[in-house]
């Protein structure tokens, strides 16, 4: 039981050190509890996406490979391209309470989650059905401090300052970058 609580640590953390990045930005961005909350929602929701995916990979039911996965890897480029027009069309953004940030946060982390199937699926092929619900758990309670990692360092002053100032095209360099990045690392 110690072994697989121990396999389920590293193999999170290992794969989703990127995802806090991500983490950042959208937290960054939230003006109300109740953006934080769904983008709490939007990774979990993600992340267990991503388990599942592998779930069924690891028992031969995989639909799609994990190379194939990156290609969504140009949805955070699509945002980045919304944020680039918005900014040319000096649009705000959406009043407070009109933003929706779980599907977007649910589809990033699905987007850059290659890594993280590749990772689950020779994982969970060697476990029993008690230990994948351990593991689970284990990225259950995993997401929810990632989650609150990513709003505590988002806060802080400068950082926040800095995403905020710029926030069209810090948003969009970032999206670009992190599109790029989860294409780029499936691939080389």
């Amino acid at each position: 039981m110690l072994q697989t609580i121990i396999e389920a640590i590293v193999a999170y953390a290992a794969t989703n050190i990127d995802d806090l990045l991500v983490s950042l930005l959208f937290f960054a961005q939230a003006k109300s509890r109740k953006e934080d909350w769904q983008i709490v929602f939007g990774k979990y929701l993600g992340i267990a996406l991503l388990t599942v995916i592998s779930i069924l990979g690891a028992y031969g039911l995989s639909f799609l490979p994990a190379k194939a996965l990156a290609w969504l890897g140009l949805l955070p480029a699509w945002l980045g391209i919304k944020e680039l027009r918005d900014k040319a069309e000096n649009k705000e953004a959406a009043p407070l309470g009109q933003r929706n940030w779980t599907a977007a946060v649910a589809l990033v982390t699905l987007a850059n989650g290659g890594d993280n199937v590749g990772v689950y699926i020779p994982l969970f092929a060697g476990h029993s059905v008690q230990e994948l619900l351990l593991v689970s758990l284990v990225f259950l309670l995993l997401t929810g401090i990632w989650a609150w990692l990513g709003q505590k360092i988002a806060r802080w002053p400068r950082l926040q300052a800095m995403i905020l100032g710029r926030q069209k095209l810090v948003t969009a360099w970032l999206y670009f970058s992190l599109s790029a990045y989860i294409v780029l690392k499936a691939y080389c």
